[in-house]
């Protein structure tokens, strides 16, 4: 099962630069409910997000992400057109810190960079 819903790629052009794209993280509403992502009760504390491009060695870039953020568990990527690694499908892997200091991860892999 995906960690976000839908199945819409996000397509990043050359010429795309800061552009923001937001990611809900989703909380069970009660103790005992599997209705979120993370725990009943928890917040994000920090977050960390890294691209990955897919191919026959796994590439970490680090033009994809020109920043990200978090706030009411809402986390804001901005995407820029990676000059370096270019053109293909990426993967974004969320490393979240919660208010407790436990760790939870999630991914995204419908990142596809590419001129329309």
């Amino acid at each position: 099962m995906p960690d976000f819903q839908g199945n819409d790629d996000i397509i990043v052009q050359p010429g795309t630069y800061n552009y923001p794209y937001e990611f809900e993280i989703t909380v069970c509403s009660a103790a005992g409910a599997n209705d979120g992502f993370l725990p009943f009760g928890r917040t994000i504390a920090s977050v960390v997000v890294t691209a990955h491009k897919h191919g026959p060695a796994i590439l970490v870039d680090t033009e994809l992400i020109e920043n990200d953020s978090e706030l009411d568990q809402i986390i804001t990527v901005s995407f820029t057109y990676p000059g370096t690694n270019g053109a293909g499908r990426y993967k974004l892997e969320f490393v979240m810190t919660l208010d407790d200091g436990s760790k939870e991860e999630a991914d995204f892999g419908r990142v596809r960079v590419r001129d329309r």
